[in-house]
């Protein structure tokens, strides 16, 4: 199943002797060599294999080629919207931060608002961002470290701070919230609704939007977010279960893992306009199971958390 093969034919042969009943070939055949077969059928048929064996790659009884295509494009609709609202989320994000370090530190640091960013002084950098020496401990140089990651070619370091904000992308928006101060992180939460009574969880928040970067990757990199997982963070056991206890606390609902439907409640909630990204998705995949047999429904829903 892993070997290079010359054409889409020789994949749907292979497919066929695997259980995978083909409902239009010639229809398989155009994904296939528009989409690859390993970004198309190996990245969108677990569902679909016997007990989930991945290695074995042998398919269920009644699983179609038209389930993959479906659940391909449902995944690609929906990373869409996803990613809309994620935008939405760190535009908001990046404008409060950049608020937040103006309104605090302009009165003690005058060369805040009329110099450029990096030109600032260590000191100034430190009490900007206090919790840089927790944070970053093997560097010796915290604020050398910290210029390398936001200022990565000379005309970005001609810049003033709000002109740095405009162009920081999400993971260094993430980066810069986890060194501001205590006391910063809380006013920031508080500007979103539902975190107004939370502000104590700034280490669950910071954390969580961690993970909405990491959604906003993956969909930019074209990788299926039916079935996300985020193992690829440090410590990511630790890092889900103070996501987890944030969830519980906000939704009142137990679950034991982040899965599609748990992140789009996470983005309804923390989107600043309104959105109607949850029952969009519920009617895509309602219509989805509608369209196939309930053993493939039931595995579905259990990937999605539904």
């Amino acid at each position: 199943m892993n070997k290079y093969r010359k054409d889409s034919q020789e994949w749907i042969d292979l497919l066929k002797k695997n259980n995978l009943s083909i409902t239009n070939e010639e229809k398989f055949k155009w994904y296939i060599d528009n989409y690859s077969f390993f970004n198309l059928v190996k990245r969108y048929s677990v569902p679909f294999y016997l007990n989930e064996d991945i290695e074995r790659a042998f398919y269920n009884k009644n699983s179609t080629s038209q389930m993959i295509i479906d659940l391909f494009n449902l995944d690609r609709k929906l990373s869409a919207l996803i990613l809309s609202d994620i935008l939405s989320i760190e535009k908001k994000l990046s404008t409060l931060i950049c608020k937040e370090i103006i309104d605090s530190n302009s009165d003690n640091i005058s060369d805040l608002k009329i110099n450029f960013f990096y030109d600032l002084k260590k000191e100034d950098f430190y009490n900007i961002f206090p919790k840089i020496k927790d944070r970053v401990i093997e560097e010796t140089d915290k604020i050398e470290y910290l210029k390398n990651r936001l200022f990565k070619n000379e005309k970005s370091k001609k810049k003033y701070i709000w002109e740095c904000f405009l162009e920081f992308n999400f993971g260094q928006i993430c980066e810069i919230f986890s060194y501001l101060s205590t006391d910063s992180k809380k006013r920031i939460i508080a500007s979103f609704a539902k975190f107004k009574n939370m502000t104590s969880f700034h280490f669950e928040f910071q954390k969580m939007i961690e993970l909405l970067n990491y959604v906003r990757n993956m969909i930019c990199h074209n990788h299926p977010i039916y079935n996300i997982r985020h193992k690829k963070y440090r410590n990511y056991e630790k890092n889900e279960k103070s996501i987890i206890s944030l969830y519980i606390k906000i939704f009142s609902k137990e679950i034991s893992k982040i899965k599609l439907f748990d992140i789009i409640n996470i983005v309804v909630c923390i989107c600043p306009h309104k959105t109607d990204l949850y029952n969009l998705a519920k009617d895509r995949f309602d219509k989805l199971f509608s369209d196939h047999k309930e053993n493939f429904s039931q595995n579905i829903k259990k990937i999605i958390n539904y």
